[in-house]
């Protein structure tokens, strides 16, 4: 198989359409800063996930979103609803280094994610701390 780099465009219809083979729907929509995307996993109203991405976010920062976000819904599928709950919350320390956890889990996908599909590093956000 030929390797080719993609712009941000191309990287950004693949994700939509790696969501679509998913069955998970992806919608656009004004959320609170600083939040610039979500997953969510409720298997009653979405039963394949339902993926919330910022609607003002440039593409770039969209083709990042989406593979993070699709990154929860690889790595995180069974766990969701404890995790909404740990997002909604982070009460304890425990569930602090969870939600920490979890979301350099979906970062390290989302850079999988973009340079499998030919994007490089340009896409990537600086590491958390």
């Amino acid at each position: 198989m030929e390797y080719r780099r993609r712009n941000a465009r191309e990287l950004y219809r693949c994700f939509l359409d790696l969501a679509k083979a998913r069955g998970i729907r992806v919608v656009l929509y004004s959320l609170p800063s600083p939040i610039d995307g979500f997953y969510l996993g409720d298997r009653n109203r979405w039963p394949n996930g339902l993926i919330v991405l910022e609607k003002k976010l440039k593409i770039r920062e969209r083709v990042w979103v989406l593979a993070h976000e699709l990154g929860h819904y690889f790595m995180d599928k069974v766990l969701n609803i404890e995790i909404g709950n740990i997002f909604l919350k982070s009460v304890t320390d425990e569930d602090k280094k969870r939600r920490v956890q979890i979301e350099a889990e979906a970062d390290d996908f989302a850079r999988w994610l973009i340079t499998v599909y030919g994007g490089d590093e340009a896409y990537f956000p600086p590491k958390r701390s």
